[in-house]
């Protein structure tokens, strides 16, 4: 270093800046890596159970309100994963983190309380209710087409 503050012929707030520049960069590596293995996982789980997965049981609110979320949470909100065809800004929920922590707390005290969470609950219920129309549509076609009954 010479007496005018250069190391090399390069000015020392240069060499400042560029040590700071890869600081910088160093120490965003861990978050980078959590937020892309997050992004690979839930993005690579979410395609395949669209896949894998029969669309009566994705269409089921417990699945959509469990499972989907979260890998929705995983691909897009936490590894900036954007699906392949956009939703609408209105299906997409403002403030997710924060409401869903709310809603965690919420069925965290009732299943402290009632040994039961209130959203499991309702959940099942519909998918059994769903489930069970469906059942009685495709049984009435059958009688209809076997000629047990009229009119389904």
């Amino acid at each position: 270093m010479t007496a005018t503050g250069e190391t090399g012929g390069v000015p020392m707030e240069d060499v400042r800046q560029i040590v700071r520049r890869r600081l910088r960069y160093g120490v965003s590596l861990p978050e980078r890596a959590v937020r892309s293995t997050a992004g690979v996982v839930g993005g690579a789980l979410r395609e395949s159970a669209t896949v894998l997965l029969p669309q009566a049981f994705r269409d089921a609110r417990t699945y959509r309100g469990f499972v989907g979320q979260m890998l929705d949470f995983m691909a897009e909100d936490m590894g900036g994963v954007a699906r392949a065809r956009e939703l609408k800004e209105s299906d997409r929920v403002e403030s997710y983190v924060a409401r869903k922590t709310v809603g965690n707390f919420v069925e965290l005290a009732s299943l402290a309380t009632i040994h039961l969470s209130p959203m499991l609950v309702l959940a099942l219920v519909s998918d059994i209710s769903y489930g069970s129309r469906a059942y009685l549509r495709e049984f009435a076609e059958e009688l209809e087409h076997r000629g047990v009954i009229d009119d389904a």
